[in-house]
């Protein structure tokens, strides 16, 4: 735009009066009205009465296109159709305006909820009906527009009563600039009969575009054919098969391309798995697809294209969505058998993520875990010499090969060292890799972590002190506290070393969340250690911003005062924590570990000064002894009575059975004999 545009006055200006006034409004909407409805509504009715003759001018400005937006979402359905009324005017502006076109998006999906909600209001419906034709006059023109794509995607969610990922409906800049994300598609109205055919209606000429993979590469249209795919899977799922039947056999978006034959990666890969933009409407599609037509897409990738896609710096992104979607251990399996003998080539090109997608599904189906460890081992070259193996978790945390990572000799004939050299020569481990956090913490969640867990005790406690305080190693270390296969005596040497660094975690952005988890976790014996190393540096955590709320939070204060208060006080919070977690577990413990639990409580209670292992041995054997002496013996010349009683009052109560012992018949029986034997 020129200069002499900006002088003399451009689309959306406003005079300083009207935009004070639409300024003033969204003030009155932020306040609130003291849960008055009656001077809320009398508000908005004013305002639009106001709006009503100016929409399409207010709606062109930038500041009051959001003021607007924020007055629609407040809006009842009498409000919408006035203002829809004034956009009916001019719907090409509406939907094509850089900054109307964000008010029609909003205007649409309000709309359509409040038609769902007064029951398919007609003349809201006749509004929506209007905006629908004009979409679909120039269906394709719209989709690759930049404006009124969006539209048209909020239109497809309003008639399938899904509101889709903000991923895929609202840009970058929109998503961080805009409220809260949405970040899975969810259903938000039950749409009617009229609605469902308008959306048949609609997916049926988008299927049926001509150069329908034009429309798949192109970064407008692209988000459109996704948002129609999730809207289907929530609305119409027999539908939204028919229509991923249609795009993986008769689109062929997984049909082989021709190119340059000294390039053999792109001949072996699609056209689209490659393709920047349309391997994200691959990936939707093997998202939503399941069943049979998920088998069809496997195999025509499995043969010598699983490699291909996990090198490739594009496919492996739909490789990665194809491992997180297997519905079966089998089809794992399956990826996992060409994956495995790969992995330092795929590593060798930072494609790290596709070996996070393999061990999350070892996770998932509970199979291949010790392969995978095994193979993971020989691809950062520590299993061999059985003493690498305990240095594996610094060289999966930093994602670098032994050799490079201690710079030594690739050469195995060359580690004839003695230890004690090689330790003087070892780093430390210093940063940890976002992809290497996320294969550790499912490492550790395997069902036998033994070699991850030894290898992360065997860490100098600076290293654990790192690894504790960094954005990423901070998760490591909260999964390996949180995890249910391992067992106490891991944690417990770990809460041995970390003992001298309590207070640097705690003075630590990372660290203190990481000690919040140590101490949530930790029984009543760590949780005392842990308060009494943090009171010991009190003047350095107190003047700490991170290591005053751990303070506050632990109420140090009360552990000065009374040490026993407070750990009486840790205990029930213990007790509701543990009763809390029984609630909401799908399965209850069983009695005989209830009444032991309650055992070992019981003897941290009576625990007073000392709470180390020996002192809580001796209380638990002095609480067992009294136990053995609360059994009472009757006299013999009862019991003998009583049996003799037994036996002649009924010959049915017990039998014999095939080996001569004694069983029980009826229970009832012996209750009314009791009953005989007190009268």
């Amino acid at each position: 735009m020129s200069r002499k545009n900006v002088k003399h006055g451009r689309i959306g200006r406003l005079d300083e009066q009207t935009l004070g006034y639409y300024r003033r409004v969204e003030q009155a909407l932020n306040d609130g009205f003291d849960e008055d409805s009656d001077q809320k509504e009398l508000f908005i009715q004013n305002v639009f009465n106001t709006l009503h003759t100016e929409a399409m001018l207010v709606s062109q400005n930038q500041t009051a296109s959001n003021i607007v937006e924020h007055l629609l979402r407040e809006a009842s359905l009498k409000h919408l159709i006035s203002f829809g009324q004034a956009l009916s005017k001019d719907w090409e502006l509406a939907c094509t305006d850089r900054f109307v076109s964000h008010v029609t998006q909003t205007y649409t999906s309000q709309l359509g909820l409040r038609i769902s909600e007064n029951n398919h209001h007609q003349d809201g419906f006749s509004i929506l009906t209007e905006l629908y034709s004009f979409l679909m006059s120039n269906l394709a023109y719209h989709m690759q527009h930049t404006y009124a794509s969006h539209i048209v995607r909020v239109m497809i969610e309003t008639l399938g009563g899904v509101k889709c990922s903000d991923c895929i409906v609202r840009s970058r800049v929109a998503r961080q600039s805009k409220g809260p994300n949405v970040k899975e598609a969810s259903a938000i109205a039950s749409p009617s009969k009229h609605f469902t055919s308008l959306l048949n209606e609609i997916c049926n000429k988008i299927v049926h575009l001509d150069r329908i993979k034009d429309h798949v590469k192109n970064y407008l249209s692209n988000p459109v054919l996704q948002t129609l795919l999730l809207v289907l899977d929530k609305a119409d799922p027999e539908r939204c098969k028919s229509v991923c039947q249609y795009f993986v056999q008769e689109a062929d978006i997984f049909k082989n391309e021709k190119t340059d034959a000294n390039n053999e990666e792109e001949i072996s890969l699609p056209e689209l798995v490659q393709h920047e933009i349309g391997s994200h409407f691959v990936e939707q599609v093997i998202q939503t697809v399941g069943g049979e037509l998920f088998d069809v897409i496997l195999d025509s990738l499995l043969q010598d294209k699983l490699l291909a896609m996990a090198i490739h710096p594009t496919a492996n992104f739909v490789l990665q969505k194809l491992i997180k979607c297997c519905h079966s251990s089998e089809q794992f399996e399956a990826i996992f058998k060409v994956l495995r003998k790969h992995l330092e080539s795929i590593l060798c090109l930072n494609h790290s993520q596709v070996i996070v997608c393999l061990a999350e599904s070892c996770n998932k189906f509970g199979t291949k875990q010790e392969k995978l460890t095994k193979a993971l081992m020989k691809t950062f070259h520590c299993y061999k010499p059985e003493e690498r193996q305990s240095k594996c978790v610094p060289l999966f945390a930093s994602l670098t090969a032994y050799e490079v990572f201690y710079k030594m000799p690739s050469d195995d004939e060359q580690d004839s060292d003695s230890d004690e050299e090689k330790e003087i020569k070892y780093p430390e481990l210093t940063a940890v890799n976002i992809h290497g956090s996320l294969l550790l913490q499912q490492l550790l969640r395997f069902g036998n972590p033994k070699l991850v867990v030894t290898s992360l005790l065997n860490l100098k406690p600076s290293e654990l002190r790192t690894m504790s305080c960094d954005p990423c190693g901070s998760h490591i270390v909260e999964t390996f506290f949180t995890s249910q296969t391992i067992g106490e005596k891991s944690r417990d040497a770990f809460y041995l070393i970390m003992k001298s660094l309590y207070s640097d975690l705690a003075c630590n952005k990372n660290g203190s969340r990481t000690l919040d988890t140590m101490f949530n976790t930790a029984p009543i014996r760590h949780k005392f250690t842990i308060a009494e190393e943090m009171i010991r540096h009190e003047s350095k955590i107190r003047g700490d911003r991170f290591g005053r709320i751990l303070w506050w939070n632990y109420n140090l204060n009360a552990f000065q005062r009374n040490k026993n208060e407070w750990k009486q006080r840790q205990l029930t919070e213990m007790k509701k924590r543990k009763l809390f977690q029984e609630l909401i577990s799908e399965t209850p413990p069983h009695k005989p570990k209830k009444f032991k639990a309650n055992r070992t409580e019981s003897a941290e209670e009576r625990d007073e000064s000392k709470l180390d292992l020996q002192n809580t041995e001796v209380r638990q054997a002095d609480i067992k002894s009294p136990g053995k002496t609360k059994k009472h013996k009757s006299p013999k010349c009862d019991t003998t009575k009583h049996k003799q009683t037994n036996e002649l009052m009924d010959d049915e109560v017990v039998h014999s059975d095939v080996t001569g012992q004694d069983v029980k018949v009826s229970k009832h029986k012996q209750k009314l004999k009791k009953a005989n034997r007190d009268v």
